[in-house]
């Protein structure tokens, strides 16, 4: 994470790029999800569309119903997932009340747009009415395709240790290796966390679902499996927040880590690339303001910001890793609940690079180049391009080196910080060990990011950034 200070004199770059309408008129529009070949899929209170490319060029959709038993039509179709073979759908109902006086003073909630003020009546809700939760799978395979297997029922099927009152099932990850699937509980109070459970008989008992992980003073919304960590949006009383959990060898949660805080913001759904990441930013907490695209770095800072009058109320994003008929590699797709619409934003050529590339630090396309550890990395001219290396002193303990051997570790630094013209050939040696931590957008007394873990036994030799 960057200063307080940092963040307040660097501001986001804008990110420019055109836009087109896919589709629209997807009522309650809610999640989107690329599979491994680039088909893509809308949740919606209909069911699942698909999205296909039509031969003027536009798009056609073509639906997925919910057909299991025991799930009321009506529910509030949220998350969705793919392990490339099946679909994997989060739902939601709200057990409302029948007295007439109740209906005709809070309506329907399960008809509620999740806007900032359907959230809010949602959350009261879940105080005051039961809410039920399904985990359903469709095989994509099977002919017709629909969401007819019920993996779970929540809170019925939640293993002992789980908080049984209140389940609002929302954002879902499936790891395909281990056969987990993560689930997002938005519920207001002690139910608010992310649950997990086995699939098709891996691991536990299918359809039990363990608490996993209470991410610290928000509800977890989206959730992302990168690289051996869990990943998550989440939404606080005054802030949205960007983590990351590790995933420990035994499958159990590891420390959680903020990589990103937004005051008076929400957080929706949001996608990864090896740069960083693209988050749906709805609009503000009050409902005002219009949404955006947040691009973020690994380092854990908002290096780019995508507004566009066309783009009203983004609740899912996924990145285009290829291409196909109906879009381009590096295209982002967008869920926007404003009319109900499936965008496509092709970025300019430096954004689309970032969120193509197979490399680099994730600092932007407005980045220079210095060099760590014999090989090249990105300088954040929007940070401190003055001091780009710090010297790891001589003090240090050895406990510090082999933390950072590791993985990164929290530790304090023994002076201040060295411009690059001013740092030496060699740094000093740690047990006749050199060692070099990059700065790029960290600050004093900082954790090292996952983005600049990298680590030789070899001496630096910095050069100064053309």
């Amino acid at each position: 994470m960057i200063s307080f200070y940092t963040s307040l004199v660097s501001q986001p770059a804008a990110v420019g790029g055109s836009l087109r309408t896919l589709c629209c008129q997807l009522p309650y529009l809610e999640g989107l999800v690329l599979t491994e070949d680039q088909r893509l899929f809308a949740s919606t209170r209909d069911g699942v569309y698909e999205l296909l490319a039509s031969a003027d060029g536009s798009s056609e959709k073509r639906l997925i119903e919910v057909t299991a038993d025991g799930v009321p039509g009506n529910c509030m179709k949220n998350g969705i997932a793919t392990d490339g073979n099946r679909l994997y759908l989060a739902c939601a109902h709200v057990q409302q009340s029948d007295n007439p006086l109740v209906r005709t003073v809070l309506r329907d909630l399960n008809d509620v747009e999740q806007t900032a003020r359907g959230l809010l009546q949602l959350y009261m809700a879940a105080f005051t009415f039961r809410v039920d939760s399904w985990i359903l799978d469709c095989n994509l395979k099977a002919t017709p395709r629909a969401f007819d297997n019920r993996l779970a029922s929540l809170p019925q099927d939640l293993a002992a240790g789980g908080i049984a009152a209140y389940v609002l099932a929302s954002g879902i990850a499936i790891d395909p290796g281990s056969g987990m699937l993560y689930l997002a509980n938005s519920a207001p109070g002690l139910g608010a966390a992310i649950y997990r459970m086995a699939v098709h008989g891996t691991g536990d008992a299918p359809g039990r679902a363990e608490l996993w992980h209470r991410p610290p003073g928000c509800r977890p919304n989206g959730l992302k499996l990168i690289d051996g960590s869990l990943c998550y949006t989440g939404n606080g009383w005054s802030s949205a927040v960007l983590g990351r959990v590790p995933i420990n060898a035994d499958g159990s949660a590891g420390q959680a880590e903020v990589i990103e805080i937004a005051a008076l913001r929400l957080f929706e759904d949001f996608d990864a690339v090896r740069q960083g990441f693209v988050v749906a930013e709805p609009g503000d907490s009050t409902g005002l303001q219009v949404g955006a695209l947040r691009f973020v770095s690994n380092a854990g800072r908002t290096i780019g910001l995508l507004r566009h009058a066309a783009l009203r109320r983004p609740c899912a994003v996924a990145v285009a890793k290829a291409d196909s008929a109906l879009f381009a590699a590096g295209s982002v797709l967008i869920a926007d609940r404003h009319e109900g619409r499936v965008l496509q934003f092709v970025p300019d050529e430096p954004w689309r690079q970032w969120l193509r590339a197979g490399g680099g630090s994730g600092c932007g396309p407005d980045c220079r180049e210095t060099r760590q550890f014999g090989v090249p990395r990105k300088l954040d001219t929007h940070s401190t391009p003055d001091c780009a290396v710090i010297p790891r002193q001589t003090g240090q303990s050895e406990r510090s080196v082999e933390a950072v051997r590791a993985g990164g570790a929290d530790f304090p630094l023994d002076g201040k910080l060295i411009p690059v013209s001013s740092v030496p050939d060699a740094a000093p040696a740690v047990n006749g060990v050199t060692r070099c931590t990059a700065l790029g957008d960290i600050e004093r007394g900082f954790r090292v990011p996952r983005a600049h873990k990298q680590n030789t036994g070899t001496p630096c030799t910095p050069t100064t950034p053309s």
